[in-house]
């Protein structure tokens, strides 16, 4: 079902990629930078001894921000889906894998922008995170 032939024309298409990759890597660097500024504070933890080395590396935080996201995201795109409703032709604007595909990429995403700068954070010497103001 959701590898039927797209009804879109090639252009619209392109623009259409176009448009998601700008949105993922829109809010991997947003969500990136947002845990690259924790450095210096996971710096200061790893040097009290209040973090071991596994903690700095938790992207909890990050991927609750990120569900919630999906949560209003899904519910907006659910309210707004009628008016959409006349310009798609062969798909239901209420399809639930199309749904579910979005919330997974956007979760996956989530966790990768979190997961790389805390790994590297953690890794880091705690006098070097210090320094790095």
């Amino acid at each position: 079902m959701l590898l039927r032939r797209s009804v879109w024309p090639p252009g619209i298409r392109s623009f259409r990629i176009d448009g998601h990759r700008a949105g993922i890597g829109g809010m991997y660097s947003a969500m990136a930078y947002g845990v690259a500024r924790r450095t210096r504070e996971i710096g200061i933890r790893m040097a009290w001894r209040e973090a071991r080395h596994g903690d700095a590396a938790d992207p909890r935080k990050s991927m609750a921000v990120a569900g919630a996201g999906v949560a209003a995201g899904i519910s907006i795109s659910a309210l707004l889906a009628r008016f959409v409703a006349p310009q798609v032709k062969g798909v239901s604007v209420y399809d639930g894998a199309t749904f579910a595909l979005v919330a997974a990429l956007v979760g996956m995403v989530a966790f990768l922008a979190a997961a790389i700068p805390a790994r590297r954070a953690a890794h880091i010497d705690p006098q070097m995170a210090l320094r790095a103001e």
